[in-house]
């Protein structure tokens, strides 16, 4: 039987697609910008941003500030607006998403940098370049989520340590806390994920909302989490490892280098017998980590994840032991029921979570792995305590931004949160005890399809 779980997502996310330098010590411009490599302590204490008055930068980490989950950093944009229309006007052909070998390279980019001075808590920075940002379900005219690269017209720069925000318009997380909330759980099971708060956003001094903040997975994150940054980091927008996908990873790094041996490797253990595959991926995958990473996944039901729709995902090839590592993305659809998986174990659309699923011994540890990590990270207390403290951060700006919308209740949006929370342990309980067994065929993309 055909699995077309992956076209008709794809379909009802089209449907949802929305009609709609300065003086400062925090700007860092170029030639003495700090070596990227190292590690930093985050410091989120007394150093710690307010949103009265401008930022003081850690000692330790000046980037901690920006992501201060206490705060509500405030980012003024003001920028020609003529070229505010056209990149808020920017969007994506579907052509080129669903058309004849629409697998071949990875997804073109129609979205376009311009010149802009950015203010964030008072500390402004001219000749910032702003663009853009989304692929299909959260793209918005009216409130786009934003790249801010403040070394786009002024190469190496930086503010606070950092040479790029990024800002999601939470249009597909009416909740406003999902993302936040996701990453720290990433990042509680030991795993490389972006630091994450929000932003109050203003465009030419009209405000935009509430967005997240989120951070941007560049050199000062895998310096930040690995020992060594120089190595090949891809993102996975509808990219896997099987033959007829692979070639939509996205090299982030290194990209006049076209050598993919990373990722073939990956490829070509995938394609090996079952009583050589766990051993041949280990040779290239920190395999322990990326099975952490695939119970996380499921634990938070991210259907839009690299496990079920192989999509929303970065791979860094950690020079230091020559292995693969998975780091979250695009987690603004979780923490709540999903009509595919919502009730079962059974995240194995990708290539490599199909295969160490039919295998026995690696199909036990993931869903060892789902209990370790309810036993570990899964404190409903701990997390209920935090998605109060959020609503009480985030609710009379994003109640304000929503008041012309009769649909909108932030409240009842945050309820289903805390609802998933509280039963998302009592609900996986049965499937970790009994597994369910999974013998479909591989989904079908409609690339593959013929009409």
């Amino acid at each position: 039987m055909i699995n077309l779980y992956g076209p008709l997502f794809f379909i009802l996310t089209i449907v949802l697609i929305g009609c709609g330098g300065g003086g400062s010590a925090a700007i860092n411009t170029g030639s003495n910008a700090p070596d990227p490599v190292g590690s930093a302590v985050e410091d989120s204490g007394e150093n710690a941003a307010s949103n009265e008055g401008s930022i003081v930068p850690s000692e330790n980490d000046p980037s901690a500030v920006l992501f201060d989950p206490s705060a509500i950093i405030d980012v003024d944009i003001v920028m020609d607006a003529a070229d505010w229309d056209d990149i808020r006007n920017q969007t994506r052909d579907l052509t080129r998403i669903f058309g004849s070998g629409c697998r071949a390279e990875p997804f073109f980019s129609p979205f376009t940098y311009v010149p802009a001075t950015v203010i964030v808590d008072g500390e402004e920075i001219e000749n910032v370049g702003v663009r853009k940002k989304g692929f299909l379900g959260s793209l918005s005219r009216q409130k786009p989520s934003l790249k801010i690269a403040f070394d786009e017209y002024v190469e190496d720069r930086e503010f606070l340590g950092m040479n790029r925000l990024t800002l999601n318009n939470n249009k597909q997380d009416r909740s406003q806390i999902r993302q936040c909330i996701a990453y720290s759980l990433f990042s509680s099971a030991g795993l490389p994920a972006p630091r994450c708060n929000f932003a109050q956003v203003t465009v030419n001094g009209k405000k935009l909302g509430l967005f997240s903040n989120v951070e941007s997975i560049k050199k000062r994150f895998i310096a930040r989490h690995f020992n060594d940054n120089d190595g090949r980091l891809y993102e996975g927008t509808l990219s896997d490892f099987a033959p007829n996908w692979i070639n939509t990873f996205e090299a982030k790094t290194n990209k006049t280098d076209s050598d993919r041996g990373d990722l073939n490797a990956v490829k070509a253990a995938l394609q090996g017998p079952d009583e050589e595959l766990k051993a041949a991926l280990s040779k290239v995958i920190n395999l322990d980590r990326f099975i952490t990473y695939w119970a996380v996944e499921a634990m938070i039901n991210h259907g839009d994840g690299y496990a079920v729709n192989r999509n929303n995902f970065y791979i860094y090839n950690d020079p230091s032991t020559g292995l693969l590592e998975f780091i979250p993305w695009g987690v603004d659809q979780v923490l709540k029921p999903f009509v595919k998986f919502g009730d079962n174990l059974l995240f194995v659309e990708s290539a490599l979570t199909r295969r160490l699923y039919q295998l026995p011994e690696t199909q036990n540890q993931y869903v060892t792995e789902v209990q370790n990590q309810f036993d570990m990270i899964w404190n409903e207390v701990e997390l209920l305590r935090e998605i109060d403290r959020m609503e009480s951060l985030v609710g009379a700006i994003a109640n304000d931004e929503h008041a012309e919308d009769m649909f909108f209740n932030l409240a009842a949006e945050v309820e289903a949160v805390r609802q998933f929370i509280r039963t998302r342990r009592t609900t996986l309980e049965p499937v970790i005890i009994e597994p369910p067994v999974f013998d479909k065929a591989p989904p079908v993309w409609l690339c593959d399809l013929e009409f």
